[in-house]
């Protein structure tokens, strides 16, 4: 049976849009959106892999997205953090039931970053069923900070090998990147499929695809 669908906030411009396509097309705007739904909802089904890197420069920038994605992901996910134990942001995740696989002592990080991390990324690949995943990585940002981030980048070249599934975030402190050389920062922001600023309570994508020198004139 069908029944009457409201779609509140529709864009006028992508109405009309929508009506001049489904009239060159001979269809129907119902069977248009009815497809679109469908699609949508199929891909809600996939189980997403993604490795993303989130800089920031303020502790309350960090904070704001972290409660945000706690408040995105409070259903049907399985929710995992790590990182040290007077860290914010992980006593927050943890307090909201965010699983800690930080191995401890944490301090074992340090003393051996690529060792200590295959050991992390082995326990979260066994909590990884084909469901619904997404694990706050602090760190990688933590070896930035007390070691290196060349080192760091090394860590996550393991995090890409190991991990087959689910949404890893890795959060940084702008400050401990800034004065590092090109070829490091760009094998950081290569080694993520995308790369965000947060800036309060607002958060932008930016776009690492090479691109021409021509561009800048255009």
């Amino acid at each position: 049976m069908s029944k009457v669908l409201f779609i509140r906030g529709l864009n006028e411009s992508l109405r009309e849009r929508l009506d001049t396509t489904a009239r060159r097309e001979g269809l129907s705007t119902t069977s248009i959106i009815e497809e679109a739904i469908e699609g949508w909802l199929e891909k809600a089904k996939e189980i997403p892999t993604k490795h993303h890197l989130v800089l920031y420069s303020e502790k309350e920038s960090l904070m704001n997205f972290i409660k945000k994605m706690d408040k995105l992901t409070n259903e049907h996910w399985n929710r995992f953090c790590i990182g040290k134990g007077d860290n914010k942001g992980i006593n927050f995740l943890k307090k909201n039931h965010w699983e800690d696989i930080t191995i401890l002592p944490y301090t074992q990080l340090l003393k051996n970053s690529e060792s200590y991390s295959k050991r992390v990324f082995d326990k979260l690949g066994k909590k990884e069923k084909n469901e619904r995943t997404i694990c706050i990585g602090f760190m990688t940002g933590d070896i930035a900070n007390c070691l290196s981030l060349k080192q760091a980048v090394d860590v996550e070249k393991i995090s890409n090998i190991k991990r087959k599934s689910g949404i890893m975030i890795c959060p940084y402190n702008i400050k401990d990147i800034a004065n590092t050389n090109m070829i490091d920062l760009l094998n950081l922001i290569e080694g993520h499929d995308k790369v965000f600023l947060l800036q309060k309570n607002k958060i932008t994508e930016l776009n690492h695809s090479d691109t021409k020198f021509s561009k800048l004139l255009i």
